[in-house]
């Protein structure tokens, strides 16, 4: 069961991407694309509904976390090719 992001269109920057299995919707998805969103991930959060899609990133830790974290690592089309949680 592959799962994947949804994209934002260009011409609709208020639409939320979401994310997917066998075209059943998960959860919402929030995209950090810029280093700052991205260096700021879930810092000074208690918790997180949904998802958050680091875009483009190489790591993922948990310092200063107050909360573990489920990781999907995607392939280039979206597709979830290794998942694990973190604490």
């Amino acid at each position: 069961m592959g799962r994947s992001v949804g994209r934002r269109s260009p011409w609709h920057a208020a639409r939320v991407p979401w994310l997917v299995s066998d075209a059943r919707v998960l959860a919402s998805a929030e995209i950090a694309e810029d280093r700052a969103a991205r260096r700021r991930g879930l810092l000074h959060r208690d918790s997180m509904e949904g998802a958050l899609v680091l875009r483009p990133c190489r790591w993922v830790h948990t310092i200063g976390m107050r909360f573990p974290v489920d990781v999907a690592y995607l392939d280039a089309d979206g597709v979830v090719v290794k998942t694990i949680q973190m604490h």
